[in-house]
C-alpha cells in the first residue's frame, strides 16, 4: 500500500542571480515498509525534495505539485496541521547533527520534546522515555549521557542520538539526510546496521537521502536517481545495480572503485542555468540533437524499472 505520494512537484527559489529549480517536476511512491533510497551527486536537489515533504524549506520558495501522505494533500494543511504531522507521522534524520541540534539544551531535553509535544507526557515520564530510545540505539549509560550537551557526543553519538529523535513518536515514515555524513567507516557500518535493524523492527518506512551507493546498496529495497531537479531512473535496489540504463545511473555507477574508479565527463549543471532538453545532454555520450531541444519523460524499461533517456523510447 502506498504511504507517500509525491505528483508533479516543483519547489524553485527567487534569487538576485535568477530562479533555482531545485525539484522540476518530481514525481515518486513509498510504499509501507519501504525503504526508497534518493541517490545523486552534491547540488542535485534531493534534500530540497526532502524539506518540501515536511514543509520545511525558506519563505522564498515556491512549492507547487501535490504530496500525498496516506491521501491527505500535506500542501494544502496549515501550519498548525503540519506541526501534528511532524514528527509525530514523518520525521527527519538530518544530515549534521552537530549543527541540528540545539547547543544549548541537553540531548535529553531534545529527544523528549516530541514525548511531551505530540505524546502528551509530563517531563518526568518523557525522560524516562528517552532513556529507553538511548538504550535502543546503543548508546552507553543512557541515564547519564541525557545530561550532556550534543558538542559532549562524538559523531557517531550524535548520528544516534538524532535516530532516537526520530524514531521518538515511532513516525509512519523517516526522511533520512546523508545519515552516515562526516562519519569514519566503523561507525558508519555500525549506524547503518542500527538503522536496518530498527527500520525492520518499527516497520517503519524510510526516505534515504544520500549519494553513498554502499549505504543505499545496504538499506534500500528501490532507488530513485536524481540528476538537477528530476528524477532520471528508479528500479529495485538489485535490478539497478545489475542494469543500469541512463547514461547518468551508468557513469555514476562506473566511479565507484569496485567498477573501475571513471570518473564521469563535464560537471554537474547549475540549477539556475539548466540546459534546455534533456538535462544530462551536455554530458552524455549518446546525446543526439533532439536530446539538446526535448525533454525525455519517464518510459518503464523493465518490470518496475523507469528511465528518462530517448534511447528507450
Amino acid at each position: 500500500m502506498t504511504l507517500l505520494r509525491i505528483q508533479d512537484l516543483k519547489a524553485y527559489f527567487s534569487t538576485g542571480d535568477g530562479i533555482v529549480k531545485a525539484v522540476d517536476g518530481v514525481n515518486l511512491e513509498i510504499g509501507e515498509n519501504e525503504t526508497l533510497g534518493l541517490i545523486g551527486e552534491t547540488g542535485c536537489g534531493k534534500t530540497v525534495l526532502g524539506l518540501s515533504i515536511l514543509r520545511l524549506l525558506s519563505e522564498n520558495t515556491k512549492v507547487e505539485g501535490k504530496i500525498l501522505y496516506r491521501g491527505e494533500d500535506l500542501l494544502k494543511l496549515n501550519e498548525e496541521e503540519m506541526r501534528k504531522i511532524r514528527g509525530k507521522e514523518i520525521a527527519m534524520i538530518f544530515q549534521n547533527p552537530l549543527t541540528s541540534m540545539n547547543p544549548v539544551l541537553t540531548v535529553g531535553t531534545q529527544i523528549s520534546e516530541p514525548f511531551e509535544l505530540h505524546k502528551g507526557l509530563k517531563k518526568k515520564d518523557a525522560i524516562k522515555k528517552v532513556i529507553e530510545m538511548l538504550k535502543l540505539v546503543r548508546i552507553p549509560s543512557p541515564s547519564e549521557r541525557i545530561k550532556e550537551y550534543p558538542h559532549e557526543f562524538s559523531g557517531g553519538m550524535r548520528q544516534r542520538a538524532m535516530i532516537a529523535m526520530g524514531l521518538a513518536c515511532e513516525p509512519s515514515l523517516i526522511i533520512a539526510d546523508e545519515p552516515t555524513k562526516g562519519l569514519d567507516v566503523t561507525i558508519q557500518a555500525q549506524v547503518v546496521e542500527l538503522m536496518k535493524e530498527l527500520t525492520t523492527s518499527t516497520k517503519t518506512s524510510m526516505l534515504l537521502i544520500t549519494h553513498d551507493l554502499g549505504v543505499a546498496a545496504e538499506l534500500c529495497d528501490n532507488i530513485a536517481v536524481m540528476y538537477p531537479g528530476e528524477i532520471v531512473e528508479y528500479a529495485d535496489i538489485k535490478e539497478l545495480f545489475k542494469n543500469p540504463k541512463h547514461p547518468y545511473t551508468q557513469g555514476f555507477l562506473d566511479s565507484l572503485p569496485g567498477r573501475g574508479l571513471k570518473p564521469m565527463d563535464g560537471m554537474s549543471p547549475s540549477l539556475i542555468n539548466l540546459p534546455e532538453g534533456c538535462k544530462f545532454h551536455p554530458r552524455c555520450p549518446f546525446a543526439r540533437e533532439r536530446c539538446k531541444s526535448m525533454r525525455p519523460e519517464m518510459v518503464e524499461v523493465g518490470k518496475n524499472h523507469f528511465v528518462r533517456c530517448f534511447l528507450y523510447d
